[in-house]
Parts: C-alpha cells; structure tokens; sequence
C-alpha cells in the first residue's frame, strides 16, 4: 500500500512538472528610473533596444505603445504590448501560440521572457547619460527595426 502511494505521489509530481505553467505575469506600471532629461523618444529608444536585445520584434502601434512578438524555435509565440511614458512601463500580455494559455495560466518561459524583458529596458533606461544632448543620444532608426514586417 505504502508502495503504491508512494507510485502516485510521484506520478503526480511527475505529471505538475511537466506541465510548468503559472498565472500570466503582466508588469503593471514598473518605474523607469528615467533622468530628468529624458524624453519619451528616449523612453522609446531603450524599449527598442532592450526588445531587439532580447530577441524581440518590435512594433510602434503610436507614441507610448508598442506591440512586441517573441518567436522561440519557430514553434512558439508570444506577443505583448508595452505602454509607456517617462515615468514607468507597462508589459501586458496580449496573445501566445503553444505556451498553454488558458484565459489565466501559461507556460513558465513566457514569465521568464517578460521579466527580461522588464529588466532590459530598465538597463537601457539607466544606460541614458545625464547632460548627455539630444543630438548625442543613440537612436534607434524606426526603418531599420525588423519588426516592422509582422501583422
């Protein structure tokens, strides 16, 4: 009896393992720890960076929100929006393929993919040099961003 407990208590830990899913982790209103010069088309910019970065395609769907999709292994996708001002960033899901969204539960990957994320643009945010001028400040040429080309 003791065996055949000991059987299913592992199946079932063995069965919750395989399954690694948890709630969706949406990032509401994460500071920015901007400096004070900082504009929102240096907000952009590091959003931009920090995305392409981690492997992002970006999307500018208007001033203060983009639409961001994450391709792994050419099976799985995951697509968010970033809303944003000089002030704190929101990471919100939106969609997902194969990552086991069920209106409340995902797959863990996606959490870890929106936590870099969150702490990329945070490191191109502190990256911003202060009383570095505009005209010195890297942009991102909005052309050359490769997500243009996704529906």
């Amino acid at each position: 009896m003791t065996r055949l407990m000991g059987l299913t208590a592992l199946l079932a830990l063995l069965a919750l393992a395989a399954c690694r899913v948890a709630p969706v982790q949406n990032i509401e209103s994460a500071p920015l720890a901007a400096p004070e010069f900082a504009t929102i088309e240096d907000v952009a910019d590091a959003v931009i960076r920090a995305g392409l970065i981690q492997g992002w395609e970006m999307r500018e769907i208007r001033p203060g929100l983009f639409e961001a999709r994450l391709l792994v292994g050419g099976r799985y996708q995951a697509r968010v929006d970033i809303f944003f001002d000089t002030e704190a960033f929101s990471i919100v899901y939106k969609d997902s393929v194969n990552l086991r969204y069920n209106g409340r539960t995902i797959h863990t990957r996606y959490n870890k993919w929106v936590s870099f994320l969150k702490a990329e643009i945070q490191k191109q945010m502190r990256a911003l040099k202060p009383g570095q001028p505009p005209a010195l400040r890297t942009r991102v040429p909005r052309d050359l961003v490769p997500a243009r080309r996704f529906a």
